[in-house]
């Protein structure tokens, strides 16, 4: 090669490592792959996150009566309330109960529940709240959520009352002896989380949570 050769090859020797790709020693492959590893785990999640987060409260449609007494509430501070149950409805009768039948009265006074033996009970609910109606809408809802203990049972208990004929498809929310709610099972309930529709107005609604809260 020439000496009037070397600046022209120089030149394009520099062009060509100008245009290439940098050189990835060991370590930045390791590292590149190491990213595009993390970016496929983290994506699906992400994904699942998004889903998980716009999936509404399953709403239970509720034949339900809010109550019109007064609520009943502790004696002090440290009254420990009595557990909830819930109890598959199995008929009802336009009447008040008979004395010394097996069936509990309900919010209204004209009323009987019989059950079968499908039931669970808990201590006490995680939360429970009114949601407000939305705009164009009439009506007052309460917000359940469960305590995780309790969320496989119930899961559990609600696939089995979904779509059977009524009333054994309904679910009694007893409280004090007394059918506060019996609404009716139209999907399994296993997220923990629900709504039941609990009256026109915000007091009965305020209501019907007190004496779910003060029982």
């Amino acid at each position: 090669m020439t000496e009037l050769d070397d600046p022209i090859t120089t030149a394009l020797r520099d062009l060509a490592e100008q245009a290439a790709p940098p050189r990835l020693n060991a370590d930045a492959l390791w590292r590149a792959g190491r990213r595009r590893r993390w970016a496929a785990i983290t994506a699906p999640v992400a994904a699942v996150a998004a889903v998980a987060v716009l999936v509404p409260l399953a709403v239970l449609s509720a034949p339900a009566h809010p109550a019109p007494g007064p609520a009943s509430t502790g004696s002090g501070s440290m009254h420990r309330p009595p557990p909830i149950q819930f109890r598959q409805v199995a008929r009802t009768t336009g009447h008040s109960c008979p004395s010394r039948s097996h069936g509990l009265p309900g919010t209204s006074k004209d009323e009987c529940f019989y059950f079968t033996h499908t039931a669970m009970t808990i201590s006490r609910f995680a939360s429970v709240t009114i949601t407000q109606p939305s705009p164009g809408t009439s009506g007052y809802w309460l917000s359940f959520r469960l305590e995780p203990a309790d969320t496989h049972r119930y899961g559990d208990l609600t696939q089995k009352l979904q779509n059977l004929p009524s009333p054994r498809d309904q679910l009694a929310i007893i409280a004090n002896g007394v059918v506060l709610l019996h609404p009716q099972i139209v999907a399994a309930l296993d997220l923990g989380v629900f709504q039941i529709y609990a009256g026109h107005t915000r007091a009965q609604a305020q209501q019907l949570l007190h004496r779910l809260q003060h029982r």
